[in-house]
């Protein structure tokens, strides 16, 4: 009898079960704590698909430490014969940062960069997230780099100074984007610093979908100097 294995998961994929799990939970809720369950849920659906407890466990950790999933503690009293008992119950919530993820951002995020621009005057621009004024042909772009920026803070397969390295190049391209005439030298510079993480598990798709996208942007990449 030919004895079955488990699938192997890396920590990326784990990751990413988990928000797509609280994030469907957040997206369809059928009760008030519903987007909200508990450790003991998240495991059994994620033991599921062949993901051990340990693997939830230091996962999902790292998305509470990082911001992408909140954690949610709620202390409730009771009383035993004459004493008052305090017990607490952890739950846990797809963040702002993980909806993103997968949605992309909202038109509802805080803009006060924008403060003093009149944007209904300027022609052919749209704002997105805090303080970004972007041309509408640029906007497909400008989220596909969102959700790089997301992949690679979010993966296990870097350094924390290499992802700050890699986030400062996705900035500098989303930064030309929002100028009337992006520089195509620094954008080709940028993107030359990044091509370095195009191998990497889940980056390698989102990586040439930007390629792709800053391409059909502004025209061939320069080579870099």
């Amino acid at each position: 009898m030919v004895k079955r294995t488990s699938p192997s998961y890396t920590d990326d994929q784990v990751k990413e079960a988990i928000l797509k799990l609280l994030y469907e939970k957040w997206k369809n809720p059928t009760a008030m704590d519903s987007a909200k369950p508990k450790i003991n849920e998240i495991k059994r659906a994620l033991k599921k698909i062949g993901i051990e407890r340990a693997q939830v466990i230091r996962n999902l950790q790292y998305l509470i430490d990082t911001g992408w999933v909140k954690e949610i503690v709620k202390t409730s009293t009771f009383r035993t014969g004459s004493r008052l008992v305090n017990a607490e119950s952890t739950s846990y919530m797809i963040g702002s940062q993980g909806i993103e993820y997968f949605e992309g951002r909202s038109i509802f995020e805080k803009k006060e960069g924008t403060a003093g621009i009149r944007i209904e005057n300027v022609s052919g621009v749209v704002t997105i997230g805090d303080h970004n004024i972007i041309r509408q042909e640029f906007v497909p772009l400008f989220k596909l780099l969102d959700d790089f920026d997301n992949r690679i803070r979010m993966t296990d397969q870097l350094t924390d100074d290499q992802k700050l390295d890699y986030s400062s190049d996705v900035k500098t391209i989303q930064t030309q984007l929002s100028k009337p005439n992006p520089d195509r030298d620094i954008i080709g510079k940028a993107w030359g610093a990044l091509k370095g993480i195009a191998t990497f598990g889940s980056l390698a798709t989102v990586a040439e979908k930007v390629k792709t996208g800053i391409e059909q942007a502004i025209g061939s990449l320069p080579p870099p100097s």
